[in-house]
């Protein structure tokens, strides 16, 4: 599928109506992702305990300790956003509304995990009703069963239908080969089986994956539309001071590709995930400042958008509790705006 007007330093390509420059790669040993909460992983659409949804905009239980009224901090060029509370439930149509409103004024993408109940319903809703030009990357869940899958991908083109515009990509599956859940030929043929999708054709929606630098080969560059990946400085030796792990990312983006220059092409890389996991809004926003300087020629997630304060800490690993820019109060970890060094 060809992806039009997509900047970047190596070539030109595109991802969906906006330009985004290019990059990415992933650090070695880093532990996988925590996958969605037992909680809400089922093989329907309707998720389970979850806030209800309803068609106004009232505030529901639990509403947001801090309204967000403006935002002048740090641009990034996108963010995830996993929409689950310290309780593993979804957050409220107010608190959404609310994190959307935050996403609208330092990105200019979003990426998802997964379709998976009617929450990305309420996240499409309050894109809308911002009247935001925010951009979606819609993940597939695929750690899960068949049944499910086929119901992400029915949700995914049902949003396709009803939102037209919105979305600027579609990724199935998130390190699935560097979790072990799939593999690589099972994988490929559900990338290319969307690829060919008339909906996904006509269109016009990028298709591929994320997963981490050691996973990609040719044959998973050549069935995709973008290539995919996922950093975590963290997750490593310790470094001294937040600066180092922004460097530790770039470090790892130009190695990767210099290693995928041999069968890359002109698609796009694309990093899914970089972040720093941290409580002290110092040594975040240096982090934060240093990645958006550094990286800017580099189109990549920051993840992520909320604390996912329904994990917990591993001994020896960075809090995977404490990535979010926002911390569980709604509160921005970011001080102020910090002008990049020339």
């Amino acid at each position: 599928m060809k992806l039009s007007s997509y900047l970047s330093p190596v070539t030109l390509c595109v991802l969906a109506t906006f330009q985004l420059a290019q990059g990415c790669s992933a650090l070695h040993g880093r532990s996988v992702p925590a996958p969605l909460p037992a909680a809400v992983t089922t093989t329907s659409n309707a998720p389970v305990a979850s806030p209800p949804v309803t068609t106004d905009n009232t505030p529901a239980a639990n509403p947001p300790a801090t309204t967000i009224s403006s935002y002048q901090g740090i641009q990034f060029h996108g963010v995830t956003y996993t929409p689950f509370d310290s309780s593993r439930q979804y957050f409220t149509e107010a608190q959404t509304l609310e994190h959307m409103k935050l996403a609208s004024q330092m990105v200019k993408q979003v990426r998802l995990y997964s379709t998976d109940g009617n929450q990305i319903d309420v996240i499409f809703a309050a894109l809308a009703k911002l009247n935001s030009n925010v951009k979606v990357i819609v993940g597939l869940w695929l750690k899960d069963t068949a049944a499910r899958y086929d119901a992400e991908v029915a949700k995914f083109k049902e949003l396709l239908a009803k939102y037209p515009g919105r979305i600027s990509g579609v990724a199935v599956g998130n390190e699935m080969l560097h979790s072990g859940k799939g593999t690589r030929e099972d994988l490929i043929a559900r990338i290319q089986s969307l690829r060919g999708d008339s909906a996904v054709v006509a269109a016009k929606v990028p298709v591929g994956t994320f997963d981490v630098d050691t996973t990609w080969d040719a044959s998973l560059a050549n069935a995709c539309d973008f290539i995919g990946v996922n950093i975590q400085p963290d997750f490593g030796t310790s470094l001294p001071q937040a600066v180092e792990y922004a460097q530790r990312f770039m470090d790892n983006y130009t190695g990767f590709v210099q290693r995928v220059a041999a069968y890359r092409g002109n698609k796009p890389i694309i990093v899914g995930e970089v972040g720093h996991a941290t409580s002290d809004p110092a040594q975040f926003t240096q982090f934060a400042n240093a990645l958006s300087c550094k990286a800017s020629q580099i189109s990549y997630f920051y993840f992520e958008l909320v604390n996912a304060g329904w994990k917990t800490a591993t001994a020896g690993q960075p809090d995977e509790s404490q990535f979010g820019i926002l911390d569980t109060q709604n509160k921005s970890k970011i001080q102020g705006t910090i002008a990049c060094s020339s």
